[in-house]
């Protein structure tokens, strides 16, 4: 479990300056200043470490317990709280564009997905369309076919009956005439 003497979070308000500083490493292992506050502060309100500090060594008291803390963020010498949250906020932030990407990619790949299923429907609509195309084709010239057979039956019959009517009046005529 982590401590507050290592997280970057953990400062305390330095008097003289009026500002929220890091605890250097000898306060952190319970050497005591006075230009400071009594007790360390958490700069993100994750423990109120006033209400823990011991009257002995408040700082040592605070610092040394091990806590349950889902803020705690390692420290860093010579950085600030603040400038420890912008670190904390830097990895947020990166972990969110992490996140984003790869949700960003996601939705590409199923963008791409969907594109190439709505394509494979496509082609295989299309060679439906063929083939069914090729179907009623074949269907119309075997239609064609036999209606030509019919057609070609009936000029057969047609020129067969013109030519037995037009012998028989010729030969009529030809009876006729003959004196």
């Amino acid at each position: 479990m982590p401590k507050c003497a290592d997280c970057g979070l953990v400062g305390w308000y330095h008097i003289d300056t009026r500002s929220f500083q890091e605890i250097d490493l000898l306060s952190r292992e319970g050497v005591e200043r006075k230009s400071h506050t009594p007790y360390p502060i958490c700069s993100v309100n994750a423990h109120d470490l006033r209400k823990e500090a011991h009257k002995e060594n408040p700082i040592r008291g605070v610092l040394c317990n091990e806590r349950d803390c889902s803020k705690f963020f390692k420290w860093q010498v010579g950085f600030s709280p603040k400038e420890h949250q912008e670190m904390v906020r830097q990895e947020f932030l990166e972990s969110m564009r992490i996140e984003q990407r790869e949700r960003d990619m996601q939705f590409q790949e199923n963008i791409r997905k969907q594109d190439q299923q709505w394509q494979f429907e496509q082609i295989a609509r299309t060679e439906r369309f063929h083939t069914e195309m090729k179907e009623r084709e074949l269907a119309f010239q075997k239609s064609q076919k036999f209606w030509d057979r019919i057609i070609q039956v009936l000029l057969v019959i047609v020129g067969v009956s013109l030519t037995a009517v037009a012998t028989v009046i010729l030969f009529q005529l030809g009876f006729k005439q003959s004196p």
